[in-house]
């Protein structure tokens, strides 16, 4: 593991001057489920679960963000992703290749304790992107002068595996479904936590439930008989059963994918809360989010068709970076993020 300063300097003097005011406000629905409401207190950065009826739906107080500015934990640089693909001709007589590409010349940065999102069309290069950053990707499909930076040093692949907790969007890959919620999480726990003592087990399991708003009623469950939404916070959690230190980083891909737009904001809050509360720096992949969820991000990385970078930077300067580089000024009642995914699908660099 090399440490490379002056090349990190380098590069986040480009980013900083343009980034240097990343301080910003949240709006932080609380939205209530058939039992469950979320209470924040933006003092303390606590959250508490409280039984509300059926009907009811609250706004939560605004929550607002530290004054400093997080330092930054992770960049990449000239991160060109690309490979042959070997397939059969129309006729199966012949055996060709096509070189393709899949991220082109991407520059990024990460502040640490931040919620995160990749936003991006089907197909655009989100995933392939975390893949690369969690070193997931041989380093041959590399560009030689990729470079990925930890903590202020060169980070090779083996050395950012171990550094990523990664809930990937199919959840049958890592949970069997016919566990109870409970078995599931206690399994975690034992497996990150091999000395610690049995009681320990259930009062930590709680502890994390209640941050992520999962009611202890469902503990009893099989997995496949929970909601989508609760499905996704109980693979969250069992990332999270380590008393000691989690990864610095989880990454998440496409976690509101297939849940309905209450459950999918619901989620996004817990992750945006844990960022606070567990001091954890978090990165989500995301396909169409809503607007009450793009405001829930503190850093934004569009990408669009052919793995181009499109817009970086925090959701409130998603309506200027337009005017400014397009001449485009949308509408009041406009969002801008849904002008930034159809730039996306064309396939066009702003």
């Amino acid at each position: 593991m090399n440490s490379s300063i002056e090349a990190y300097s380098i590069v986040l003097n480009g980013f900083d001057d343009n980034h240097n005011n990343n301080n910003h406000n949240h709006n932080d629905r609380s939205e209530s489920s058939d039992r469950d409401r979320i209470e924040f207190n933006k003092h303390t950065g606590q959250t508490s679960l409280s039984s509300s009826p059926s009907s009811s739906s609250s706004l939560g107080s605004k929550k607002t963000k530290p004054e400093s500015i997080e330092p930054i934990i992770l960049v990449w640089k000239n991160l060109r992703y690309e490979f042959d693909q070997y397939c059969w001709s129309k006729n199966f007589l012949r055996f060709h290749s096509k070189h393709r590409i899949i991220l082109n010349r991407l520059n990024g940065f990460i502040r640490q304790n931040t919620l995160n999102g990749l936003l991006g069309p089907s197909g655009a290069g989100k995933t392939s992107l975390i893949r690369c950053l969690t070193g997931n990707v041989p380093d041959e499909h590399l560009s030689i002068d990729t470079e990925i930076y930890l903590d202020r040093n060169l980070y090779d692949r083996k050395d950012r595996i171990s550094l990523v907790s990664f809930v990937p969007q199919s959840l049958n890959e890592i949970v069997y479904e016919q566990f109870n919620v409970i078995d599931i999480l206690r399994y975690a726990f034992r497996f990150k936590n091999p000395f610690a003592k049995h009681h320990e087990a259930d009062r930590f399991i709680e502890e994390i439930a209640k941050k992520l708003l999962l009611d202890s009623r469902i503990f009893y469950q099989k997995f496949s008989k929970c909601s989508g939404g609760e499905q996704r916070r109980i693979v969250i959690a069992q990332e999270l059963m380590s008393m000691e230190s989690n990864p610095p980083f989880l990454i998440v891909d496409e976690p509101t994918s297939g849940l309905d737009s209450e459950a999918a904001l619901l989620l996004m809050q817990c992750l945006s809360l844990l960022t606070r509360n567990k001091s954890m720096t978090i990165i989500v992949s995301i396909h169409q989010p809503s607007s009450e969820i793009v405001e829930l991000f503190d850093h934004l990385y569009v990408i669009g068709k052919g793995g181009v970078c499109l817009f970086t930077g925090p959701p409130k300067n998603l309506r200027s970076h337009l005017k400014i580089v397009l001449d485009l000024e949308l509408d009041e009642d406009k969002s801008p993020i849904e002008e930034y995914l159809r730039i996306a699908c064309e396939g066009k660099c702003v």
